[in-house]
């Protein structure tokens, strides 16, 4: 068994996970553990045996989410942690695939395949009322690494001219592909002999930024600033960026390898149902390393650490899996080339036993290298085995609990391979709020749901080129609606339906920039609305942080924020009361771009930033991860309307809003 100890972060700090604004302000991130056996080997994990799916069918699944495998990369306080969806009120959700358990070939599933238990108790369906949808497109996003070893042991034998412009046919081959993801994926060039030196600023898919980086590698300045010996390990952990720890090979030394300071080019994964970020590693080497500043494992656990967990039969890299378990770790697509002379020479663990595919090319003619095809050939199938487009489902459902500490178990009744998912559901002391059915804020939180014919789940922003025909429904409750009892809008102008299915079908031409759709559910009187838009360009969006209320273009009464005590989990002292303090909360999200390290900025006008080098300066506003925060004193002295423009300065887009007495 391979079993995961986490901790899970709160359901009300709304917390967003990784750079670029993370997730949905409405959603919070979840983490699981995860534990697989074989039937043959001891039964079903993580729970009873006896108990079987509703459907009785032989199906198993695996998680589509990014298995964080150590906190030198993660940053978090525990290793191999799942980062999930959860959504306010007490819905949790999963992304993953399904597999017929025997033959491990993928299968299409109904939400009857899975057994679900809180505390060993299998959920009601009346009151929890579990979905398992497909989800429609997401927008997926690929980044990689191009690492060129300059060492005595490739220039010796090898004329970095032709590597160099074998890796600008590459490039243009994979940016000619007919696979949108692999087309405009962004790279970073980097070199290596016995110091490390990226040779691009960051991620780029400027050919011209790229060619002009290549032709870098013939420079003989170069080449003497890096010295002629070898750090290949090196060069991996730093390509792969997010590291801060220290070496464990020749030197002790402590590395700190991740984006800040206007660096950008950690290879960063996540995956969610708004978006998907991939990344790729390409070295081309000798496969040696003289230095060892970074030993072999700990080149293992950077590439896997961000990765998806599969069956060893879906992969064919090397590597084995751990006693007991029927998954393997399949870190970051990892591709190695290898130059020079002496095909029989060993080469490097941290290569042979952790790449992805190895092309030998040493000892081959060295005049004329060839490897763009194949390189390009491998990115494809391990780029599409990681996204497994087409075969994502969504599981959702409403948990009773408002108190304590409690256990989840998510697994199905495979007989013989199962795989379970276990998470802990940390809630600490009572919190008064209902089951999703009673809840209702308008424009934020509702039952009510847009959906597609054929069932999926959609995002909260939808591009209309993907889907234009919109179906009504509603969750969390046994009551049946007539498609009567909904009415639908576009930007507030009512749209007819189709009489016998209740869906809208929304034209192209009428959606221009941001649209809102909403969907009335007249007989409960609740709305739902979600954004709607034609282009691909980078879209940014702003929130109330406690509320989840779109902000861009709106004008809000300050009355009307949503305002946070940043005392209120304070120890209480009758004696030394603590006095609150109120901040008005703004959340951000990037849409339609990468998983990126980018820099925002907030301007209001008079308003004083905080120093974060002196606590004890007056300050009027504070940048929090994902976002910032105003002090309710500030805006309660505001005079008239107050213009708040939040930007993402990397992108020059921005979020306008106006805040008035």
């Amino acid at each position: 068994m391979n079993s995961i100890r986490i901790v899970t972060i709160s359901l009300f700090t709304l917390a967003l996970i990784a750079c670029g604004g993370g997730g949905s302000p409405l959603k919070d991130s979840s983490n699981d553990s995860a534990t697989d056996n074989n039937s043959t080997d001891g039964g079903t994990a993580g729970g009873s045996s006896d108990v079987t799916s509703v459907s009785g069918r032989n199906i198993t699944f695996l998680p589509l989410s990014i298995l964080e495998t150590s906190q030198e990369y993660s940053g978090s306080s525990e290793d191999n942690v799942f980062i999930t969806e959860r959504f306010f009120p007490f819905i949790h959700g999963v992304l993953l695939s399904t597999f017929n358990a025997k033959t491990l070939e993928l299968q299409e599933a109904t939400i009857d395949d899975f057994v679900i238990t809180e505390d060993d108790q299998l959920l009601d369906s009346n009151e929890s009322f579990p979905i398992l949808q497909k989800v429609g497109a997401i927008p997926t996003y690929l980044h990689s690494a191009i690492v060129i070893d300059v060492s005595n042991s490739v220039k010796d034998s090898v004329e970095l001219s032709n590597i160099a412009s074998e890796t600008k046919s590459l490039i243009a081959l994979m940016q000619g592909s007919n696979d949108p993801v692999i087309a405009n994926q962004r790279f970073t060039i980097w070199v290596f002999a016995g110091r490390v030196k990226e040779l691009t600023s960051g991620f780029t898919e400027d050919k011209t930024v790229l060619d002009a980086a290549l032709d870098q590698i013939t420079n003989p300045n170069l080449i003497n600033e890096i010295s002629s010996s070898s750090s290949l390990n090196e060069a991996i952990v730093e390509a792969v960026g997010r590291f801060d720890g220290n070496g464990e090979g020749a030197s002790d030394t402590p590395f700190l390898f991740r984006d800040r300071n206007g660096i950008n080019n950690d290879l960063i994964e996540g995956v969610s149902t708004d978006r998907i970020q991939l990344s790729s590693l390409i070295v081309i080497t000798s496969g040696d390393d003289t230095l060892g500043v970074f030993s072999n494992e700990q080149v293992k656990v950077a590439i896997e650490s961000q990765s998806q967990v599969v069956f060893p039969s879906q992969i064919s890299s090397a590597g084995g899996i751990e006693a007991g378990s029927i998954t393997k770790n399949f870190g970051k697509p990892f591709i190695a080339v290898l130059v020079g002379k002496d095909k029989n020479r060993e080469i490097e663990a941290s290569v042979s036993s952790n790449a992805s595919n190895i092309l030998d090319l040493r000892d081959s003619n060295l005049t004329q290298l060839r490897f763009a095809d194949k390189v390009a050939g491998f990115q494809k199938s391990l780029i599409e085995l990681r996204k497994r487009e087409g075969d994502r489902y969504f599981l959702r459902y409403a948990s009773p609990f408002r108190q304590g500490s409690h256990e989840r178990i998510i697994k199905t009744g495979a007989v013989d391979v199962n795989y379970s998912l276990t998470a802990p559901i940390e809630i600490g002391d009572f919190q008064n709020i209902g089951m999703p059915s009673e809840e209702y804020f308008p424009g934020i939180i509702s039952s009510v749901e847009i959906t597609t014919e054929r069932n999926e789940y959609l995002q909260n922003l939808i591009n209309i080129n993907n889907t234009n025909i919109f179906y009504p429904a509603t969750r969390w409750t046994k009551t049946v609606f007539a498609n009567t009892d909904y009415s639908w809008s576009l930007n507030g102008t009512p749209l007819g339906s189709d009489p016998i299915t209740g869906a809208v079908t929304v034209a192209q031409s009428a959606v221009t920039g941001i649209s809102t759709l909403s969907l009335t559910n007249n007989a409960l009187g609740e709305t739902k609305s979600i954004q709607l838009t034609s282009t691909t360009d980078s879209i940014f969006l702003a929130f109330d942080g406690l509320t989840g209320f779109p902000l861009n273009g709106q004008t809000i009464a300050r009355d009307d924020l949503g305002y946070i005590d940043l005392n209120a989990s304070e120890p209480v002292d009758p004696d030394n009361p603590v006095a609150p303090e109120y901040v008005f909360q703004i959340k951000y999200q990037d849409y339609n771009v990468p998983l990126e390290s980018y820099a925002y900025e907030l301007d209001i006008p008079s308003a004083i930033e905080k120093d974060p080098n002196d606590d004890a300066a007056a300050y009027d506003f504070n940048s929090i991860i994902g976002g910032f925060q105003i002090k309710k004193s500030f805006i309660d002295n505001i005079a008239g309307p107050v213009i708040v423009t939040v930007k993402n300065t990397a992108l020059n887009t921005e979020a306008v809003f106006t805040i008035i007495r």
